[in-house]
């Protein structure tokens, strides 16, 4: 679903294959609680992990929230950051949808996304992402979210910085 300013979102990105990224992407509003329901973080993370595999991207960092979720990633060499968010949300979104047994558009069209300079700790926006919930009221430490890389039953699953 197109938001206000969706188009700009694109605007001045660049693919760079190697570098580092914060990536947030949005649900459309009203659909924050079907991201809790059942296994449908899962199925996100899941994807999360998939395209890991792939090689489209490294992942450092991931948080699944109620209506958003966070990734620091290196972009791989095999995909540009727009195929490797469309490729997560596709797949992901289609199996939430059968879960849910619903047809409603589920993410907002596209993804707010930093580039993480040299100069800058990548430690500090894995720190970011892993205090969401925490900052958010849901829990009072990070490796107490389950849909979280700081939750224990990630350790190693996500690459180190």
């Amino acid at each position: 679903m197109k938001g206000p300013g969706s188009k700009a979102l694109r605007k001045g990105r660049k693919s760079i294959h190697g570098a580092r990224y914060l990536i947030t992407k949005n649900a459309v509003e009203g659909t924050a609680i079907s991201l809790i329901l059942g296994e449908n973080p899962e199925f996100l993370i899941n994807w999360f992990l998939t395209v890991n595999r792939w090689g489209w991207m490294d992942l450092f960092a991931f948080v699944v929230m109620p209506d958003h979720y966070h990734l620091v990633i290196t972009l791989g060499k095999e995909a540009s950051l727009s195929e490797a968010l469309g490729k997560i949300d596709e797949n992901a979104s289609r199996l939430i949808k059968r879960a849910m047994k619903s047809k409603e558009v589920f993410w907002q069209d596209g993804f707010h996304d930093h580039m993480i300079r040299e100069t800058e700790d990548v430690r500090k926006y894995i720190e970011y992402v892993h205090m969401n919930p925490v900052e958010a009221g849901v829990v009072e430490k990070p490796e107490d979210w389950p849909f979280s890389s700081a939750h224990p039953k990630y350790v190693g699953v996500v690459q180190k910085p």
